[in-house]
């Protein structure tokens, strides 16, 4: 199977969950499903990944790509007004402990998130995995979001590419 390309004009957004000390990826997978429901009531679909580390990327393809970063910004705090106890939008390490980074500035030029199916270095390397909002929901151990390179390609196999509804066109909406 030939991996996914992604056209350079194909817009994109996404939300890195980056859990600090004392959380996990299911803690993540929590927060996800809370990015989820707000993207949805904005009218923006999305779909998940691991990060291939520790963590969850929520991805969107809304358009203009401009607004990206300041929408994922008011995401950010919108999500840390919602739950304070457990996420932060500011990126100051000392405020990650105990809580998920909801990394809003993934969206700013030049910065660089684990596109979708890449190998992780480690000593048993991760993957990069396109995930379904059914498997995020009913993750229970963190090793159920941990995928191997073999894994990985038989989830193509079975299932296509989980993330080609970033390519289509009636998926970039305007941001609000």
């Amino acid at each position: 199977m030939d991996a996914p390309t992604v056209p350079a004009e194909a817009p994109s957004f996404a939300v890195a969950l980056d859990p600090g000390a004392g959380r996990s990826i299911l803690d993540c997978a929590l927060v996800a499903r809370g990015v989820r429901v707000l993207l949805e009531s904005d009218g923006i679909a999305c779909w998940p990944k691991t990060s291939g580390s520790k963590g969850i990327h929520v991805m969107a393809a809304p358009t203009p790509a401009a607004d990206a970063v300041a929408y994922a910004k008011s995401l950010a705090q919108r999500l840390e007004a919602l739950w304070p106890d457990l996420v932060v939008h500011k990126m100051a390490k000392e405020l990650r402990p105990g809580r998920i980074l909801v990394d809003w500035a993934q969206n700013n030029t030049g910065k660089t998130t684990a596109a979708p199916y890449t190998l992780r270095a480690g000593p048993t390397p991760g993957v990069s995995a396109p995930l379904t909002w059914a498997e995020i929901d009913r993750c229970h151990r963190p090793e159920q979001l941990e995928f191997t390179t073999e894994q990985v390609l038989q989830r193509a196999e079975r299932h296509g590419d989980l993330l080609a509804g970033l390519l289509d066109p009636d998926s970039a909406v305007l941001l609000p």
